[in-house]
């Protein structure tokens, strides 16, 4: 069995103190990865994409869990009053991953993240636009529009669905490699890793 046929669907509420049923999953596990996120209002934003995961890492250190990645999105320098929800809800995430699991916890920040997203029916392939966007904005001369003001969220180049889910599952399981992202004991990715690095890192692994 590959794919989504192996996956356990387990639905709970993570905004919800008393939602208690999928907690017991999270027994014996050694990693958790956590990519809930929403747009929408800035309340909403903030609740789903900060306290949700908040409370995720705080169910994570209760049951023992050793490691967590997040995935966030790219390091902004929109105006703040531009999405202000979002961004503020996933810093505060982060923070919390970093405050619980200083050696063992890895954030990683993609932007627009392409594959083929499923609605309904009906395939869509975000590659290929992803694909091309990302050549370009890695290219010299082109890199440097990240920083131009207001832009580094919008022209930093695209990440693909297989690198960001190649490296949280490498990070998530404390698979040991050799870079500057290592904890210097295990050997295993944590800290904050940017876009660029994730494509980098999923090339070395």
């Amino acid at each position: 069995i590959t794919g989504l046929e192996a996956v356990d669907w387990i639905k709970g509420d993570l905004l919800s103190s008393n939602d208690e049923s999928w907690k017991s999953h999270l027994e014996g596990a050694k990693g958790a990865i956590s990519c809930v996120g929403a747009f929408g209002s800035n309340d909403w934003m903030e609740k789903v994409n900060g306290d949700a995961n908040i409370n995720a890492v705080s169910a994570c250190v209760r049951a023992g869990v050793q490691r967590f990645t997040f995935i966030s999105t790219v390091e902004n320098n929109l105006p703040p009053f531009i999405l202000s929800g979002y961004f503020n809800g996933k810093r505060r995430a982060e923070t919390a991953v970093c405050d619980a699991y200083p050696k063992t916890g890895t954030v990683l920040r993609p932007s627009f993240v392409y594959g083929t997203r499923k609605e309904g029916g009906v395939s869509i392939p975000l590659g290929l636009i992803g694909k091309p966007l990302e050549s370009i904005l890695s290219c010299p001369g082109f890199n440097q529009l990240k920083n131009v003001p207001f832009m580094k969220a919008i022209f930093t180049p695209p990440v693909s669905v297989e690198s960001v889910g190649v490296v949280a599952v490498a990070s998530a399981a404390g698979l040991p490699m050799q870079t500057d992202f290592t904890d210097a004991d295990t050997g295993a990715l944590h800290g904050i890793i940017s876009a660029e690095k994730i494509t980098e890192l999923n090339k070395l692994l």
